[in-house]
Protein backbone atom coordinates (compact mmCIF):
# COMPACT_ATOMS: atom_id res chain seq x y z
CA UNK A 1 0.00 0.00 0.00
CA UNK A 2 1.43 3.38 -0.65
CA UNK A 3 2.38 5.64 1.59
CA UNK A 4 2.77 9.21 2.59
CA UNK A 5 6.85 10.05 2.59
CA UNK A 6 8.32 11.59 5.81
CA UNK A 7 9.28 15.23 4.36
CA UNK A 8 5.21 15.02 3.49
CA UNK A 9 4.74 13.90 6.88
CA UNK A 10 6.82 15.97 8.74
CA UNK A 11 5.12 19.33 6.81
CA UNK A 12 1.92 18.24 8.98
CA UNK A 13 3.54 18.18 11.99
CA UNK A 14 5.13 21.62 11.36
CA UNK A 15 1.75 23.06 10.95
CA UNK A 16 0.52 21.72 14.33
CA UNK A 17 3.92 22.60 16.30
CA UNK A 18 3.31 26.32 15.17
CA UNK A 19 -0.07 26.27 15.72
CA UNK A 20 0.43 25.44 19.28
CA UNK A 21 3.60 27.95 19.52
CA UNK A 22 0.94 30.61 18.33
CA UNK A 23 -1.30 29.98 20.80
CA UNK A 24 1.73 29.89 23.39
CA UNK A 25 2.70 33.48 22.95
CA UNK A 26 -1.30 34.55 23.41
CA UNK A 27 -1.88 36.45 27.29
CA UNK A 28 -4.48 34.46 28.45
CA UNK A 29 -4.10 36.03 32.13
CA UNK A 30 -1.70 33.22 33.44
CA UNK A 31 1.63 34.77 33.89
CA UNK A 32 4.07 32.54 31.89
CA UNK A 33 7.88 33.06 30.35
CA UNK A 34 6.97 32.52 26.92
CA UNK A 35 4.88 36.01 27.48
CA UNK A 36 8.26 38.18 27.51
CA UNK A 37 11.15 35.60 26.31
CA UNK A 38 11.11 37.40 23.02
CA UNK A 39 10.68 41.04 23.72
CA UNK A 40 13.55 42.86 22.27
CA UNK A 41 15.73 44.51 24.86
CA UNK A 42 18.21 47.32 24.27
CA UNK A 43 21.43 46.10 25.87
CA UNK A 44 25.01 46.92 25.50
CA UNK A 45 24.58 48.94 22.18
CA UNK A 46 22.66 46.35 20.75
CA UNK A 47 18.87 44.17 20.75
CA UNK A 48 18.65 40.72 22.37
CA UNK A 49 15.83 38.85 23.19
CA UNK A 50 15.14 38.79 27.02
CA UNK A 51 15.62 35.51 27.36
CA UNK A 52 19.22 35.59 26.83
CA UNK A 53 19.85 38.21 29.48
CA UNK A 54 17.86 37.34 32.35
CA UNK A 55 16.34 34.16 34.25
CA UNK A 56 12.52 34.51 33.84
CA UNK A 57 10.05 32.68 36.31
CA UNK A 58 6.48 32.80 37.09
CA UNK A 59 6.55 33.67 40.99
CA UNK A 60 2.47 32.63 40.76
CA UNK A 61 -0.03 33.00 38.16
CA UNK A 62 -0.58 36.19 37.63
CA UNK A 63 3.09 37.45 38.56
CA UNK A 64 6.59 37.19 36.38
CA UNK A 65 10.43 37.86 38.09
CA UNK A 66 12.70 38.31 35.25
CA UNK A 67 16.43 38.46 37.20
CA UNK A 68 19.42 39.83 34.56
CA UNK A 69 22.40 37.98 34.76
CA UNK A 70 24.09 41.29 34.96
CA UNK A 71 22.61 43.40 37.08
CA UNK A 72 23.91 46.80 35.58
CA UNK A 73 21.19 46.29 32.47
CA UNK A 74 17.94 46.29 35.00
CA UNK A 75 17.14 49.63 33.57
CA UNK A 76 17.91 48.63 30.30
CA UNK A 77 15.43 45.65 30.30
CA UNK A 78 13.19 47.88 32.31
CA UNK A 79 13.20 50.62 29.39
CA UNK A 80 12.58 48.35 26.76
CA UNK A 81 9.46 46.20 29.01
CA UNK A 82 7.36 49.89 29.18
CA UNK A 83 8.23 50.58 25.67
CA UNK A 84 6.98 46.63 24.23
CA UNK A 85 3.26 45.89 23.43
CA UNK A 86 3.12 43.87 26.67
CA UNK A 87 0.89 46.77 28.18
CA UNK A 88 2.27 45.48 32.19
CA UNK A 89 4.27 48.02 33.65
CA UNK A 90 7.29 46.77 35.02
CA UNK A 91 8.07 47.18 38.48
CA UNK A 92 12.03 47.10 39.44
CA UNK A 93 12.67 45.91 43.58
CA UNK A 94 16.20 46.06 43.79
CA UNK A 95 17.67 43.77 41.33
CA UNK A 96 15.07 42.15 39.96
CA UNK A 97 12.10 43.44 37.81
CA UNK A 98 8.05 41.79 38.49
CA UNK A 99 5.50 41.74 35.92
CA UNK A 100 2.06 41.42 37.60
CA UNK A 101 -0.54 40.82 35.45
CA UNK A 102 -4.08 41.63 36.21
CA UNK A 103 -6.88 39.35 35.45
CA UNK A 104 -8.75 39.14 32.30
CA UNK A 105 -12.06 41.00 31.69
CA UNK A 106 -14.75 38.96 29.99
CA UNK A 107 -14.57 40.54 27.12
CA UNK A 108 -11.26 40.60 26.70
CA UNK A 109 -11.38 36.52 27.12
CA UNK A 110 -13.92 36.81 23.98
CA UNK A 111 -11.72 38.58 22.18
CA UNK A 112 -8.69 36.25 22.96
CA UNK A 113 -10.91 33.39 21.71
CA UNK A 114 -11.38 35.16 18.60
CA UNK A 115 -8.01 35.21 17.84
CA UNK A 116 -7.51 31.34 19.06
CA UNK A 117 -10.32 30.75 16.15
CA UNK A 118 -8.41 32.55 13.80
CA UNK A 119 -5.01 31.20 14.26
CA UNK A 120 -6.32 27.76 14.08
CA UNK A 121 -8.44 28.85 10.65
CA UNK A 122 -4.62 30.15 9.40
CA UNK A 123 -3.48 26.52 10.32
CA UNK A 124 -6.41 24.62 8.50
CA UNK A 125 -5.07 26.57 5.27
CA UNK A 126 -1.98 26.31 6.14
CA UNK A 127 -2.66 22.12 5.86
CA UNK A 128 -5.08 22.61 3.08
CA UNK A 129 -2.01 23.93 1.16
CA UNK A 130 0.13 21.06 2.02
CA UNK A 131 -2.46 18.98 0.85
CA UNK A 132 -2.90 20.48 -2.49
CA UNK A 133 1.16 21.07 -2.90
CA UNK A 134 1.27 17.43 -1.96
CA UNK A 135 -1.40 16.17 -4.49
CA UNK A 136 0.54 18.36 -7.36
CA UNK A 137 3.48 16.49 -6.61
CA UNK A 138 2.14 13.48 -7.26
CA UNK A 139 -0.11 14.20 -9.73
CA UNK A 140 3.18 15.07 -11.66
CA UNK A 141 4.13 11.70 -10.70
CA UNK A 142 1.35 9.59 -12.30
CA UNK A 143 2.17 11.37 -15.44
CA UNK A 144 5.61 10.75 -15.84
CA UNK A 145 4.41 6.84 -14.99
CA UNK A 146 6.51 6.83 -11.51
CA UNK A 147 2.92 5.86 -9.63
CA UNK A 148 0.33 3.99 -10.82
CA UNK A 149 -3.55 5.69 -11.58
CA UNK A 150 -4.80 3.15 -8.72
CA UNK A 151 -1.71 4.24 -6.21
CA UNK A 152 -2.53 7.56 -6.81
CA UNK A 153 -6.14 7.15 -5.67
CA UNK A 154 -5.11 5.06 -2.89
CA UNK A 155 -2.59 7.59 -2.03
CA UNK A 156 -5.33 10.54 -1.93
CA UNK A 157 -6.99 8.50 0.41
CA UNK A 158 -4.60 8.49 2.91
CA UNK A 159 -3.50 11.99 2.34
CA UNK A 160 -7.30 12.83 2.93
CA UNK A 161 -7.06 10.67 5.93
CA UNK A 162 -3.92 13.06 7.17
CA UNK A 163 -5.79 16.05 6.47
CA UNK A 164 -8.76 15.19 8.37
CA UNK A 165 -6.94 13.57 11.61
CA UNK A 166 -4.66 17.05 11.38
CA UNK A 167 -7.97 19.11 11.39
CA UNK A 168 -9.30 17.05 14.18
CA UNK A 169 -6.35 17.53 15.77
CA UNK A 170 -5.99 21.29 15.71
CA UNK A 171 -9.66 21.55 16.57
CA UNK A 172 -9.16 19.70 19.67
CA UNK A 173 -6.09 22.05 20.88
CA UNK A 174 -8.13 25.20 19.80
CA UNK A 175 -11.06 24.03 21.85
CA UNK A 176 -8.97 23.26 24.74
CA UNK A 177 -7.20 26.55 24.92
CA UNK A 178 -10.98 28.35 24.86
CA UNK A 179 -11.85 26.42 27.72
CA UNK A 180 -8.58 27.32 29.26
CA UNK A 181 -9.66 31.07 28.61
CA UNK A 182 -12.48 31.35 29.51
CA UNK A 183 -12.39 28.87 32.75
CA UNK A 184 -9.00 31.13 33.89
CA UNK A 185 -10.53 33.31 36.86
Amino acid sequence: MPMMTHMEEQKFIQAIQFFKSELEHLRTGRATPVLVEEIPISAYNTSSPLQQLAHISAQDARTLVIQPWDKSIVNDIEKSLQASSLGIPPVVSGTEIRLNFPLLTEERRKEIVKIVHAKAEETRVRVRTIREQILKTWKEKEREGEISEDAFARLQKVLQKKVDDTNQFIKDIMLKKEKEILSLS
